[in-house]
Protein backbone atom coordinates (compact mmCIF):
# COMPACT_ATOMS: atom_id res chain seq x y z
CA UNK A 1 0.00 0.00 0.00
CA UNK A 2 1.50 3.64 -0.86
CA UNK A 3 -0.33 6.91 -1.14
CA UNK A 4 -0.86 8.32 -3.99
CA UNK A 5 -0.42 12.18 -5.28
CA UNK A 6 -4.02 12.97 -4.09
CA UNK A 7 -2.97 11.57 -0.55
CA UNK A 8 -5.17 8.11 -0.97
CA UNK A 9 -4.23 4.92 -0.46
CA UNK A 10 -3.89 2.81 -3.08
CA UNK A 11 -2.35 -0.95 -4.00
CA UNK A 12 0.05 0.09 -6.75
CA UNK A 13 -0.75 -2.43 -9.14
CA UNK A 14 -1.62 -0.35 -12.15
CA UNK A 15 1.45 1.40 -11.77
CA UNK A 16 3.64 1.21 -15.16
CA UNK A 17 7.12 0.77 -15.21
CA UNK A 18 9.15 2.93 -16.87
CA UNK A 19 12.81 2.52 -16.61
CA UNK A 20 15.01 -0.69 -16.31
CA UNK A 21 18.08 -1.18 -13.88
CA UNK A 22 20.25 -4.21 -14.63
CA UNK A 23 23.07 -4.82 -12.05
CA UNK A 24 25.81 -7.58 -12.18
CA UNK A 25 25.93 -10.54 -9.63
CA UNK A 26 26.76 -14.04 -8.50
CA UNK A 27 23.79 -16.56 -9.33
CA UNK A 28 24.26 -18.71 -5.83
CA UNK A 29 24.16 -15.04 -3.77
CA UNK A 30 21.28 -13.69 -6.14
CA UNK A 31 18.88 -16.80 -4.68
CA UNK A 32 20.30 -16.70 -1.52
CA UNK A 33 19.13 -13.19 -1.47
CA UNK A 34 15.64 -13.99 -2.98
CA UNK A 35 15.66 -15.83 -0.41
CA UNK A 36 16.04 -14.58 2.76
CA UNK A 37 14.27 -11.24 1.55
CA UNK A 38 11.33 -13.18 0.54
CA UNK A 39 11.38 -14.88 4.19
CA UNK A 40 12.22 -11.96 6.21
CA UNK A 41 9.44 -9.31 4.53
CA UNK A 42 6.84 -12.09 2.44
CA UNK A 43 3.66 -12.62 3.39
CA UNK A 44 4.58 -16.47 4.18
CA UNK A 45 3.09 -18.20 1.08
CA UNK A 46 5.45 -20.27 -1.30
CA UNK A 47 7.23 -18.90 -3.90
CA UNK A 48 5.41 -19.59 -7.43
CA UNK A 49 7.40 -21.41 -10.21
CA UNK A 50 6.36 -19.80 -13.67
CA UNK A 51 8.15 -20.16 -16.59
CA UNK A 52 8.88 -17.12 -18.61
CA UNK A 53 10.31 -15.93 -21.91
CA UNK A 54 13.66 -15.31 -22.30
CA UNK A 55 16.10 -14.36 -25.64
CA UNK A 56 17.81 -17.79 -26.46
CA UNK A 57 21.54 -17.77 -26.90
CA UNK A 58 23.09 -19.85 -29.17
CA UNK A 59 27.34 -20.03 -29.63
CA UNK A 60 28.21 -18.28 -32.14
CA UNK A 61 30.81 -20.12 -33.39
CA UNK A 62 28.38 -23.81 -33.66
CA UNK A 63 25.22 -22.22 -33.86
CA UNK A 64 24.51 -24.97 -30.94
CA UNK A 65 21.40 -23.53 -28.49
CA UNK A 66 23.59 -22.84 -25.59
CA UNK A 67 19.55 -21.52 -23.54
CA UNK A 68 16.10 -22.37 -24.53
CA UNK A 69 13.75 -19.07 -25.17
CA UNK A 70 11.84 -20.13 -21.77
CA UNK A 71 13.14 -20.14 -18.95
CA UNK A 72 11.87 -21.39 -15.22
CA UNK A 73 12.13 -18.94 -12.44
CA UNK A 74 10.47 -18.26 -8.80
CA UNK A 75 8.41 -15.54 -7.92
CA UNK A 76 8.47 -14.60 -4.68
CA UNK A 77 5.59 -12.37 -2.81
CA UNK A 78 8.67 -10.05 -1.89
CA UNK A 79 11.23 -9.36 -4.73
CA UNK A 80 14.55 -7.87 -4.55
CA UNK A 81 13.24 -5.45 -6.87
CA UNK A 82 11.09 -4.25 -4.01
CA UNK A 83 13.57 -4.15 -1.60
CA UNK A 84 15.79 -1.97 -3.98
CA UNK A 85 12.28 0.56 -4.86
CA UNK A 86 12.07 1.37 -0.49
CA UNK A 87 16.52 1.26 0.01
CA UNK A 88 17.60 3.28 -2.68
CA UNK A 89 14.23 6.02 -2.08
CA UNK A 90 15.53 6.43 1.66
CA UNK A 91 12.82 4.03 3.89
CA UNK A 92 13.58 0.64 5.00
CA UNK A 93 12.14 -2.76 4.96
CA UNK A 94 9.16 -3.82 6.94
CA UNK A 95 9.50 -7.80 8.27
CA UNK A 96 6.83 -9.85 8.17
CA UNK A 97 5.49 -9.45 11.66
CA UNK A 98 5.10 -5.85 11.10
CA UNK A 99 3.59 -6.52 7.95
CA UNK A 100 0.80 -8.70 9.74
CA UNK A 101 0.36 -5.95 12.27
CA UNK A 102 -0.48 -3.44 9.05
CA UNK A 103 -3.09 -5.30 7.90
CA UNK A 104 -4.80 -5.46 11.64
CA UNK A 105 -4.01 -1.64 11.94
CA UNK A 106 -5.76 -1.02 8.47
CA UNK A 107 -8.75 -2.75 9.54
CA UNK A 108 -8.64 -0.68 12.73
CA UNK A 109 -8.34 2.62 10.64
CA UNK A 110 -11.39 1.91 8.64
CA UNK A 111 -12.98 0.59 11.78
CA UNK A 112 -12.35 3.95 13.58
CA UNK A 113 -14.26 5.67 10.51
CA UNK A 114 -17.70 3.78 12.41
CA UNK A 115 -17.02 5.56 15.73
CA UNK A 116 -18.76 8.08 14.69
CA UNK A 117 -21.71 9.90 17.54
CA UNK A 118 -25.52 9.42 16.61
CA UNK A 119 -25.93 12.61 18.65
CA UNK A 120 -24.72 15.75 20.46
CA UNK A 121 -21.45 14.26 22.00
CA UNK A 122 -19.45 18.01 22.76
CA UNK A 123 -16.33 19.33 21.18
CA UNK A 124 -14.46 17.64 23.91
CA UNK A 125 -15.20 13.98 23.58
CA UNK A 126 -15.03 14.35 19.23
CA UNK A 127 -11.71 15.60 19.71
CA UNK A 128 -10.45 13.14 21.70
CA UNK A 129 -11.94 10.39 18.87
CA UNK A 130 -10.30 12.81 15.85
CA UNK A 131 -6.75 12.73 17.74
CA UNK A 132 -7.40 8.69 18.02
CA UNK A 133 -7.85 8.82 14.55
CA UNK A 134 -4.97 10.65 13.73
CA UNK A 135 -2.94 8.61 15.98
CA UNK A 136 -3.62 5.62 14.14
CA UNK A 137 -3.05 7.13 10.41
CA UNK A 138 0.23 8.38 11.49
CA UNK A 139 1.58 5.33 13.11
CA UNK A 140 0.67 3.42 9.99
CA UNK A 141 2.83 5.45 8.06
CA UNK A 142 5.42 5.00 10.94
CA UNK A 143 5.61 1.10 10.54
CA UNK A 144 4.80 1.05 6.82
CA UNK A 145 8.09 3.10 6.30
CA UNK A 146 10.10 0.47 7.66
CA UNK A 147 13.45 -0.55 9.85
CA UNK A 148 17.01 -0.36 8.40
CA UNK A 149 17.98 -3.74 7.88
CA UNK A 150 21.19 -5.56 9.55
CA UNK A 151 23.34 -6.97 7.25
CA UNK A 152 25.50 -10.10 8.28
CA UNK A 153 28.76 -7.77 7.34
CA UNK A 154 27.42 -6.08 10.13
CA UNK A 155 26.89 -8.53 12.58
CA UNK A 156 29.99 -10.55 11.82
CA UNK A 157 32.14 -7.72 11.33
CA UNK A 158 33.46 -9.29 7.74
CA UNK A 159 33.53 -7.79 4.37
CA UNK A 160 31.16 -9.58 1.58
CA UNK A 161 34.43 -10.74 0.16
CA UNK A 162 35.65 -12.39 3.71
CA UNK A 163 31.56 -13.75 3.45
CA UNK A 164 31.77 -14.88 0.04
CA UNK A 165 35.23 -17.16 1.19
CA UNK A 166 33.90 -18.79 3.69
CA UNK A 167 30.29 -19.66 2.10
CA UNK A 168 32.18 -21.79 -0.42
CA UNK A 169 33.59 -24.17 1.74
CA UNK A 170 30.89 -24.11 3.62
CA UNK A 171 27.94 -27.09 3.37
CA UNK A 172 25.56 -26.07 0.78
CA UNK A 173 21.42 -27.16 1.25
CA UNK A 174 20.96 -30.15 -0.28
CA UNK A 175 19.39 -28.87 -3.31
CA UNK A 176 22.91 -27.05 -3.76
CA UNK A 177 21.61 -23.68 -2.40
CA UNK A 178 23.42 -21.50 -0.11
CA UNK A 179 22.03 -20.83 3.26
CA UNK A 180 23.59 -19.39 5.98
CA UNK A 181 24.80 -21.20 9.34
CA UNK A 182 26.16 -18.79 11.70
CA UNK A 183 28.21 -21.12 13.66
CA UNK A 184 29.38 -22.78 10.69
CA UNK A 185 30.28 -19.73 8.94
CA UNK A 186 32.00 -18.47 11.93
CA UNK A 187 34.14 -21.89 12.07
CA UNK A 188 34.97 -21.48 8.49
CA UNK A 189 36.11 -17.90 8.97
CA UNK A 190 38.53 -18.94 11.61
CA UNK A 191 39.96 -21.29 9.77
CA UNK A 192 40.55 -18.97 6.83
CA UNK A 193 42.12 -16.29 9.27
CA UNK A 194 45.00 -18.33 10.40
CA UNK A 195 46.03 -18.51 6.75
CA UNK A 196 45.48 -15.07 6.00
CA UNK A 197 48.78 -13.00 5.17
CA UNK A 198 48.99 -10.67 8.09
CA UNK A 199 49.98 -7.20 6.37
CA UNK A 200 46.91 -5.84 4.88
CA UNK A 201 47.14 -4.76 1.64
CA UNK A 202 48.35 -8.78 1.34
CA UNK A 203 45.26 -9.78 3.54
CA UNK A 204 42.96 -7.51 1.43
CA UNK A 205 44.11 -9.35 -2.10
CA UNK A 206 43.81 -12.64 -0.59
CA UNK A 207 40.69 -12.80 0.79
CA UNK A 208 39.64 -10.83 -2.89
CA UNK A 209 41.17 -13.76 -4.43
CA UNK A 210 39.37 -16.43 -2.08
CA UNK A 211 36.42 -15.11 -2.20
CA UNK A 212 36.10 -13.98 -5.67
CA UNK A 213 33.12 -15.11 -7.50
CA UNK A 214 31.77 -15.10 -11.33
CA UNK A 215 28.69 -12.91 -12.59
CA UNK A 216 26.71 -15.42 -13.80
CA UNK A 217 23.73 -13.42 -13.57
CA UNK A 218 21.49 -10.06 -12.87
CA UNK A 219 19.08 -8.50 -10.76
CA UNK A 220 16.96 -6.83 -13.08
CA UNK A 221 15.02 -4.33 -11.90
CA UNK A 222 12.06 -2.42 -13.33
CA UNK A 223 11.08 0.68 -11.70
CA UNK A 224 9.23 4.30 -12.27
CA UNK A 225 11.83 6.17 -11.25
CA UNK A 226 14.28 7.86 -13.27
CA UNK A 227 17.71 6.91 -11.71
CA UNK A 228 20.51 9.82 -11.90
CA UNK A 229 23.73 7.56 -12.69
CA UNK A 230 25.90 8.37 -10.05
CA UNK A 231 26.06 6.05 -7.09
CA UNK A 232 23.22 3.97 -8.98
CA UNK A 233 25.85 1.24 -10.27
CA UNK A 234 26.39 -2.58 -9.63
CA UNK A 235 27.91 -2.26 -6.65
CA UNK A 236 25.50 0.11 -5.02
CA UNK A 237 22.65 -2.31 -5.59
CA UNK A 238 24.99 -5.52 -4.69
CA UNK A 239 25.51 -3.44 -1.12
CA UNK A 240 21.99 -2.52 -0.84
CA UNK A 241 20.61 -6.32 -0.87
CA UNK A 242 23.07 -9.04 -0.31
CA UNK A 243 23.78 -10.11 2.82
CA UNK A 244 20.67 -9.05 4.46
CA UNK A 245 20.48 -11.09 7.51
CA UNK A 246 17.69 -9.38 9.54
CA UNK A 247 15.18 -6.80 9.61
CA UNK A 248 13.97 -5.47 12.63
CA UNK A 249 9.98 -5.41 14.32
CA UNK A 250 9.12 -2.44 16.01
CA UNK A 251 5.70 -3.71 16.58
CA UNK A 252 5.05 -6.71 18.99
CA UNK A 253 2.30 -9.07 19.88
CA UNK A 254 1.10 -6.84 23.24
CA UNK A 255 0.36 -4.19 19.87
CA UNK A 256 -1.62 -6.70 18.12
CA UNK A 257 -3.54 -7.26 21.17
CA UNK A 258 -4.65 -3.53 21.78
CA UNK A 259 -5.85 -3.61 18.32
CA UNK A 260 -7.83 -6.54 18.35
CA UNK A 261 -8.96 -5.14 21.76
CA UNK A 262 -9.85 -1.71 19.77
CA UNK A 263 -11.76 -3.56 16.78
CA UNK A 264 -14.04 -5.32 19.98
CA UNK A 265 -14.71 -1.68 20.67
CA UNK A 266 -15.95 -0.86 17.64
CA UNK A 267 -18.31 -3.41 17.35
CA UNK A 268 -19.72 -2.87 20.45
CA UNK A 269 -20.48 0.88 19.15
CA UNK A 270 -21.54 -0.60 16.03
CA UNK A 271 -24.66 -2.65 18.62
CA UNK A 272 -25.03 0.28 20.05
CA UNK A 273 -25.61 2.33 17.31
CA UNK A 274 -28.09 -0.53 15.80
CA UNK A 275 -30.14 -0.49 19.11
CA UNK A 276 -30.74 3.33 19.18
CA UNK A 277 -31.33 3.07 16.01
CA UNK A 278 -34.50 0.95 16.43
CA UNK A 279 -36.01 3.19 18.90
CA UNK A 280 -38.87 5.36 16.49
CA UNK A 281 -38.85 8.07 18.89
CA UNK A 282 -35.85 8.22 21.29
CA UNK A 283 -36.00 10.50 24.29
CA UNK A 284 -32.79 12.39 26.06
CA UNK A 285 -32.67 9.65 28.24
CA UNK A 286 -32.16 7.50 25.52
CA UNK A 287 -29.11 9.94 23.81
CA UNK A 288 -27.81 10.31 26.88
CA UNK A 289 -27.29 6.39 27.80
CA UNK A 290 -25.97 6.21 24.42
CA UNK A 291 -23.25 9.33 24.95
CA UNK A 292 -22.63 8.15 28.33
CA UNK A 293 -21.53 5.09 26.77
CA UNK A 294 -19.01 6.99 23.99
CA UNK A 295 -17.48 8.57 27.04
CA UNK A 296 -17.04 5.00 28.66
CA UNK A 297 -15.67 3.55 25.48
CA UNK A 298 -12.93 6.27 24.22
CA UNK A 299 -11.03 6.09 27.28
CA UNK A 300 -10.76 2.70 27.19
CA UNK A 301 -9.35 2.43 23.65
CA UNK A 302 -6.10 0.61 24.43
CA UNK A 303 -4.45 1.80 20.95
CA UNK A 304 -4.92 5.62 21.88
CA UNK A 305 -2.88 5.27 25.20
CA UNK A 306 1.01 5.97 25.17
CA UNK A 307 3.07 2.81 24.64
CA UNK A 308 1.36 2.08 22.15
CA UNK A 309 3.98 0.82 19.15
CA UNK A 310 6.13 4.18 18.91
CA UNK A 311 4.91 5.75 22.04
Amino acid sequence: MQKNDEGHWVDGRTAVAKYHLQARCNAKIMEMTCHYLDQLCGDGTPPKVTTMTAKARVDKETGELLEPKQTTVKKYSFTYAMAWDRLSSGRGLVSRFDRQTLELLSLLIAASRRLTPVTSIGDDLMGEIEAWREKLRSIHEFVDNGQKPVYLTQRLRRSPEQLQAAMKVCHPAPDGTWRVDLDQLRDKLRALDADCPSEPKEADKWWWQQGRLDYSAHYNIRTGRRFTGEGFDSKAVRDALEWIWEVPSVTTPMDREAINHDLGLVDDWRNEVRKFREIKKPTSADKEEVVSFLRVLVPALSTARNGFIRD
